[in-house]
């Protein structure tokens, strides 16, 4: 507990980047832009109002501006950088904005109106090229072929913001309310996109692919002990509820072992296909950058039975 839950989790996360995971002082400062859109444009004047007032308001304010910044300076110094450690930063920032919003009902400004019409069009203009950006990087790891996939999707989130450039003009123009009702329908078919299309497409490819081959293989191969190879094992926990056995390509021997016990459903990267063509497998899955393979259990830990591996079958719940 206390090598990896403080030293490993906690000290070595914030003096050097973990898995890959780092990025420049200025990370969550650009996450909060484009995750916090549109409302984000409403931020600095509800950071910066200066205006009298009441000892009470005052206070809540100071708290606000207080739990803000313990959350964001710490984290944009720490040098393992992801999404979710600020998460406590937007219950404080939507807070905020909800003051800005009610003065803007009473108070002319056409600032924030005219930024969230050109941030709308810039981020449209950007995710549009999503499914072309997924054909072209996809291609790198065989995942090109679930580009057309993002086409719905895409088009559903940049009428999103389409609807948010929208509620920008008509906030511009004077109307207000029409304005936040626009932006805040744009943003539930930008969330409903993103939740609904976007992520199951690339979630296999980021990591999410072995936690959907661990439940097949808990569903399909119920007596087959489930092993992993080279694969993190905290998504596969997280479907099953339970940890599994984890080993390295230094561990390649004590695999082998693992796999004479009984029959094995060993999921691994595809890119370590030098490894596990070589195994025995009756049947084999493909999900993301993961395959599911069904071992029968090994006679012996020496030589193993090398076989040519097969074409990879591509797609959720391929199989060949």
């Amino acid at each position: 507990f206390i090598d990896v839950f403080i030293r490993q989790q906690h000290g070595q996360r914030v003096i050097q980047q973990m898995q890959s995971h780092g990025g420049p002082v200025f990370y969550y400062l650009a996450l909060i832009a484009v995750s916090f859109f549109p409302w984000v444009v409403f931020l600095p004047a509800g950071l910066l109002n200066r205006e009298p007032q009441d000892e009470q308001k005052s206070f809540w304010r100071s708290l606000l501006l207080v739990w803000i910044a313990v959350v964001l300076v710490p984290f944009s110094l720490v040098s393992t950088k992801l999404p979710g450690y600020v998460t406590p930063l937007f219950p404080a920032m939507a807070i905020l904005v909800g003051v800005e919003l009610d003065r803007r009902l009473t108070e002319a400004g056409r600032a924030p109106w005219a930024s969230a019409v050109a941030g709308a069009l810039l981020l449209g203009s950007i995710f549009a090229l999503l499914p072309l950006a997924g054909d072209r990087l996809g291609a790198r790891i065989g995942a090109s072929q679930d580009a057309w996939r993002l086409v719905l999707p895409t088009a559903l989130w940049v009428g999103g913001y389409a609807v948010i450039a929208l509620g920008g003009i008509e906030g511009y123009a004077g109307r207000s309310r029409r304005g936040i009702a626009f932006l805040a329908a744009g943003q539930v078919l930008t969330i409903a996109a993103l939740l609904i299309g976007v992520l199951p497409v690339l979630s296999p490819y980021l990591g999410g692919g072995s936690g959907d081959l661990a439940l097949r293989a808990q569903r399909e191969l119920p007596d087959h002990h489930i092993v992993l190879y080279e694969t993190h094992p905290e998504t596969v926990a997280f479907a099953l509820q339970r940890t599994v056995p984890v080993f390295s390509h230094n561990q390649k021997a004590e695999l082998l072992t693992s796999l004479r016990d009984g029959p094995t459903a060993l999921i691994a990267p595809t890119k370590e296909v030098e490894f596990w063509s070589g195994l025995p497998y009756r049947r084999s899955w493909r999900h993301g950058l993961d395959v599911l393979l069904e071992v029968p259990a090994l006679e012996g830990v020496g030589d193993v039975p090398a076989r040519k591996a097969q074409g990879s079958s591509r797609g959720a719940g391929a199989q060949h």
